[in-house]
């Protein structure tokens, strides 16, 4: 018989400038197989009241699992947290069995990026959060297109539930998820299937062209669909306002040139203001003078798109576009004319520097304009690569003269770069953001989502 046991491996240091963040990683193994486990954590917080919380993890098909334990915690910040003691109840079992205490100062710190859960899901694909960060939903058969649906995996404890979806595309379905996580719209044969997370109940809307990727627009009234009509290439806008008499209908539609987007899951992204294709001439749709545009062949195949705020802006988006060929990351800004209407300029390259055999398949972005870029294939040497935004840091330090003491103030300022590589497994898929900001969910072949511990977000 397999005895239970638990550890606190190591404490995940997370932070901000100057607002550090620790949260325990607890790993456990030998319970029962594809179950449930009870944690109670009690943490002695130095000058604060101990804190006692409850959570429950899912176990995997060997009985182990692991996660950051105490997320629930009412006080986000871990700077007084002095020791851990842990007990770990066996739900299937009934055994429990504890750990603790541990000083966070006894145990090693994790690396930054740290994958800490790889759930077993079956060939997964596109990949969302729900506003909450309560449900990540991930499409099924990706690779062969046999068993296509939606998964939906609790966060808090892992445990997963299949939604089956008729008329689903081979290879495994796009889909879009609304602002407020209450439906999910989802590419079909010929077919949008609008899926209600509440009940997951559908409503099929027909399509004249066989639609594919789709990006929801920043207000949540509009769907954008690529289709393909024998080789035209078009976005379809679908209004899903449901306080419009036009409510889940076609209302407009925009031809472009050139290739159809490429294979992945970051192929268009939507501001208010454009809508952008990851075509290989990346095209850009100005929804105000219905002006279809693109920047030309960079350098070959695009593969990712991905629009997040220019930091310290108002209502400005910048464009981050994966090129696959050179293994860089071209950026571009929304900005104003001299004539007052908004067009897009090309600002930078970001050179990526690992693997440039390896193409960036998407992009996804936090919510304080991280930028993830999935490099994946067959091989072993798949990656995600962070870029930061241009972003200014100042630390307060005090000098002694004397018998007085002076603060200083010291800024230092860094533009646009790549701050980390995450090493993953190989066929690296699609990836959302927790809404937090604190982990990013990775899909890959054939049967895998990663969690990635963030240190910033």
């Amino acid at each position: 018989m397999t005895v239970p046991s638990v550890s606190v491996t190591s404490f995940l240091q997370t932070h901000e400038p100057d607002e550090p963040t620790f949260f325990p990683v607890l790993t456990g193994s030998g319970f029962t197989q594809h179950n449930t486990v009870s944690v109670v954590s009690l943490f002695h917080l130095a000058d604060r009241p101990d804190t006692t919380v409850t959570e429950t993890f899912a176990t995997d098909g060997v009985g182990n699992f692991q996660n950051r334990v105490a997320r629930a915690m009412p006080n986000p910040n871990w700077e007084g947290l002095q020791e851990i003691t842990v007990d770990v109840t066996d739900l299937g079992t009934g055994v429990t069995v504890s750990f603790g205490p541990l000083a966070q100062d006894s145990a090693p710190r994790a690396p930054d990026y740290t994958v800490i859960a790889t759930l077993s899901v079956y060939e997964p694909g596109w990949v969302a959060v729900s506003p909450d960060g309560t449900r990540i939903y991930v499409s099924r058969g990706y690779g062969t297109g046999t068993d296509n649906g939606i998964s939906v995996i609790d966060e808090a404890t892992y445990a997963l539930t299949p939604v089956q979806i008729p008329n689903v595309r081979n290879g495994g379905s796009p889909f879009s998820l609304t602002a407020d996580g209450s439906r999910l719209y989802v590419s079909t044969q010929f077919s949008i299937t609008v899926v209600d997370t509440a009940n997951y109940a559908m409503t099929v809307i027909s399509m004249e062209d066989d639609p594919w990727y789709s990006a929801i627009s920043p207000d949540g009234t509009r769907l954008y669909v690529c289709t393909d009509d024998d080789g035209l290439h078009r976005v379809e806008v679908l209004d899903i306002d449901p306080a419009s008499p036009t409510h889940h209908t076609v209302i407009d539609s925009f031809d472009y040139s050139g290739t159809a987007i490429s294979p992945g899951s970051g192929g268009i992204a939507a501001s208010s203001r454009f809508i952008y294709l990851a075509s290989d001439d990346l095209t850009h749709i100005d929804l105000t003078t219905r002006l279809v545009e693109s920047w030309g062949d960079i350098v070959g195949e695009n593969q990712g798109v991905v629009v997040v705020p220019v930091p310290g802006s108002t209502g400005i988006d910048r464009v981050y576009l994966a090129l696959a060929n050179s293994n860089q990351v071209a950026v571009f800004d929304e900005v104003l004319t001299t004539g007052g209407t908004m067009t897009v300029a090309y600002q930078e390259t970001i050179d990526l520097g690992v693997n440039p055999n390896v193409h960036p398949l998407m992009m996804a972005a936090s919510h304080r304009s991280r930028v993830y870029v999935i490099k994946g294939d067959q091989s072993n040497q798949n990656t995600v690569s962070v870029i930061a935004p241009a972003e200014t840091f100042t630390s307060v330090h005090y000098v002694h003269f004397g018998n007085q003491v002076f603060e200083e103030e010291e800024s230092e300022t860094f533009p646009i770069r790549m701050i980390a590589t995450i090493p993953v497994r190989k066929w690296a898929i699609g990836a959302a953001v927790s809404p937090d900001g604190y982990s990013v969910y990775l899909s890959s072949s054939p049967d895998a989502l990663s969690v990635i511990a963030v240190p910033t977000p």
